[in-house]
């Protein structure tokens, strides 16, 4: 097409000029008289026209090719849109297919959803009925004790064994038959607790009697323990058996009433002070179980009868009380006594409160455990 738009305007502006040059050929053959100087003028307008012709044309040209140009382009453009056309098509059929297949696979997804429903409503009357048994399971544990939860069990069994019917379904069957057989082990272990609590009682009973043996067992080889090392200490240190007197090497032992009162032969009650006990036993975390010192201090005091408060402040009681002085000497001074009976004496007895210094390399045991 393009082509033969070309030829045609190529073959009219030849036309054109052809007949503007018969044109000029035949004035020129009619007027051979003019003189020389018309014919130069008329020469000069017919180079000028040619000129003209020229310009217009190289113009037709010039606008012959940019048409042809466009045209080339509209071609292009119309193959693109024949592409374009022929891919739409095959995307149009492509999903009509997809469509055709979306609508088979929801009829599909609605045959399932009407299938998962009628699914859903049998396990929806299956969940109801189970519920109703779990309530009676659960009024039935919270109402029975422990003694009458397997009869209370069994029966809740046997009531739902007598109202089974043939439209029960699996589950609710399995259930009675596991309540069934867990009223059955819970009977078993029933039976076991029961004997295992009798066996714990017995066992407690002769675990108490065993512990209380076991305390006096170990109370005495402590006893025997604390023995020993005081005789190899005081076979080592010289320690008073006797009548304690200042300067001498004393042993005390921790009582029962949880007092230390010394170890000595037929001198009873001499107890160490609460100073003493707190100067050896500050610093340890716990109370040994003997303590060994120097002493230096022995209050006399006599265990006396309650009295009222007048007779208290008008009664005089006598206390010896041994110093050891810096120079070495003992000094006798006369105190009133206490009337307190922290040892639980008898009253009239004469009891003893020493206080004791630490020795050199002093070391505390205590019994092994």
């Amino acid at each position: 097409m393009a082509n033969e738009g070309t030829t045609l305007a190529t073959s009219n502006m030849a036309v054109s000029m052809s007949q503007q040059a018969d044109a000029l050929s035949y004035e020129t053959a009619v007027e051979p008289c003019l003189d020389a100087k018309v014919s130069d003028g008329l020469v000069m307008e017919l180079q000028k026209a040619l000129a003209e012709k020229s310009s217009q044309l190289g113009n037709a040209e010039t606008k012959i090719q940019g048409l042809m140009d466009e045209v080339s382009k509209l071609g292009r453009e119309l193959e693109t849109n024949q592409k374009l056309l022929d891919e739409s098509q095959m995307n149009c059929a492509h999903l009509e297919n997809c469509l055709h297949e979306a609508r088979k696979e929801a009829q599909t997804n609605l045959c399932a959803a009407d299938r998962r429903a009628s699914e859903y409503s049998a396990l929806r009357v299956s969940a109801v009925k189970m519920r109703g048994l779990f309530e009676r399971l659960r009024s039935c544990v919270l109402s029975a004790g422990v003694a009458t939860f397997s009869d209370s069990l069994r029966s809740l069994a046997q009531s739902l064994g007598s109202a089974a019917n043939e439209s029960d379904d699996d589950s609710t069957a399995e259930f009675r038959e596991c309540l069934r057989v867990l009223a059955d082990k819970v009977g078993v272990l029933s039976r076991q607790r029961a004997e295992l609590l009798d066996r714990q009682s017995k066992t407690e009973a002769a675990n108490e009697q065993l512990s209380k043996e076991l305390g006096e067992k170990k109370e005495l080889v402590n006893t025997l323990y604390m023995k020993h090392q005081l005789e190899k200490q005081a076979n080592k240190e010289k320690i008073s058996f006797g009548r304690l007197e200042v300067h001498e090497i004393a042993a005390f032992i921790l009582n029962s009433a949880g007092y230390y009162e010394a170890i000595n032969r037929n001198c009873p009650y001499y107890y160490l002070s609460a100073e003493s006990v707190a100067l050896f036993t500050d610093h340890l975390s716990s109370r040994p179980s003997y303590i060994v010192g120097q002493v230096v201090h022995i209050e006399r005091r006599t265990v006396k009868s309650p009295s009222s408060p007048s007779e208290r402040g008008g009664s005089v009681r006598d206390r010896v009380d041994f110093l050891m002085s810096e120079i070495g000497t003992n000094r006798l001074t006369l105190n009133s006594g206490s009337d307190s009976n922290p040892y639980g004496l008898p009253v009239g007895c004469e009891y003893f409160i020493v206080t004791i210094a630490m020795l050199p390399d002093n070391t505390i045991h205590s019994p092994p455990s």
